[in-house]
């Protein structure tokens, strides 16, 4: 462990010796205990939330589990109960200047273009007026390393959140009202979120990042302790893997509608039927009992309750999964709607370039610790 957080730094000019230069490190983040309701309900309650929907959507665009507008119907996994350790997660986001000094220490690599979104902050990673701004353009990689970094400075097991702590936090800590939002400030509409004061059209639309602990609005309280900015900001990286039905017990016993072989009503009327659930609760569906029903998995048992320690290995996916505040919200093709925001929903199926690799100028990350 490096003494006092103090990392001397050997720089060598021409025709001169080499000098060390002293770097004074940045202050470590407070974290949030969490040590109440750690068994909670990860995910959507589909029966009380539905589907995400943009409130400004069209009656006739919108996906139904009745009307038949050829829309698509978004799939929304079926809740489990999760049973966490008690972990403790950092108040806000890595900042520019802690991330800075990392990099300074040799364990971390610049960010790979070190700018966020907004016209006025395109010189923002190391700018002065920047640095207790969310660091962003990331990758899982390079937030993981910074975690180490701190876990090897202080001599605790500091790593990435895992997604189940993170949705925790963000849902807060109270057990029988779980907040559909990381935030007291808004329930349910856009036009709560604008009131309340967040900026934009689209709640997050102006793109900028702001300073990790300067809002009025976005904040959890966990107990004592005040956790920001996990609906707004930046979206940040969790250590989970991707896997999409890691929700259910066991893939359903029947061919899901949407994989059928285009032009075959056979297949679409037996996913729907799945004569290999029986009755009862053995499968679960979306639009149960309605014109759209759809087979997505088969659930785990009614008062099953999962360790986290086993949900968090049955996440064996390449990809891995960013949650909370996408400050990119703007121009039609980004109208995103506000339930995107929902403690429950993981932030969409990821592409490809959601690999430990890619990174984002609107994505950071915070550290957590097991208790």
């Amino acid at each position: 462990m490096r003494s006092a957080f103090l990392i001397l730094l050997a720089v060598s000019t021409t025709g001169a010796a080499a000098c060390s230069t002293g770097v004074t490190p940045p202050e470590p983040t407070p974290m949030a205990e969490v040590t109440t309701n750690l068994t909670f309900a990860f995910g959507t309650d589909f029966d009380t939330d539905g589907f995400c929907v943009d409130p400004r959507t069209p009656a006739n665009q919108r996906p139904s589990c009745s009307a038949s507008n050829g829309v698509q119907l978004p799939l929304v996994w079926p809740q489990v109960q999760v049973k966490l350790a008690p972990f403790a997660i950092d108040v806000h986001e890595v900042t520019n200047i802690q991330y800075q000094y990392c990099v300074a220490a040799g364990s971390c690599t610049e960010p790979r273009a070190g700018n966020a979104v907004s016209e006025d902050q395109q010189l923002y990673y190391d700018v002065d007026r920047f640095e207790q701004y969310p660091v962003v353009n990331v990758t899982w990689e390079q937030a993981r390393d910074y975690c180490a970094f701190i876990a090897e400075e202080t001599g605790t097991a500091v790593r990435l959140p895992t997604e189940a702590e993170w949705e925790r936090a963000a849902k807060g800590p109270n057990a029988s009202s779980p907040r559909p939002f990381p935030t007291d400030a808004i329930n349910s509409s856009i036009t709560e979120c604008q009131q309340a004061g967040f900026n934009g059209q689209y709640c997050r639309g102006d793109q900028r990042m702001d300073k990790v602990t300067e809002t009025t609005v976005d904040f959890i309280d966990e107990g004592p302790t005040r956790i920001y900015n996990m609906f707004g900001n930046a979206a940040e990286w969790v250590g989970t893997s991707y896997k999409e039905d890691v929700q259910c017990l066991a893939a359903a016993p029947c061919t899901l509608e949407h994989e059928c072989p285009s032009g075959d009503a056979q297949c679409v009327t037996d996913a729907k039927a799945c004569p290999a659930c029986g009755t009862g609760t053995d499968c679960f569906y979306l639009c149960e009992g309605e014109s759209k029903k759809t087979i997505l998995c088969e659930p785990y048992p009614p008062g099953t309750v999962i360790d986290g320690a086993d949900f968090e290995t049955a996440s064996v996916g390449v990809n891995k999964i960013y949650r909370g505040g996408h400050v990119a919200l703007v121009g039609a093709a980004n109208s995103y709607a506000l339930c995107q925001f929902r403690t429950s929903r993981s932030n969409a199926k990821p592409e490809p370039s959601w690999a430990p690799t890619a990174s984002q100028p609107w994505l950071g990350f915070r550290c957590a610790r097991s208790l």
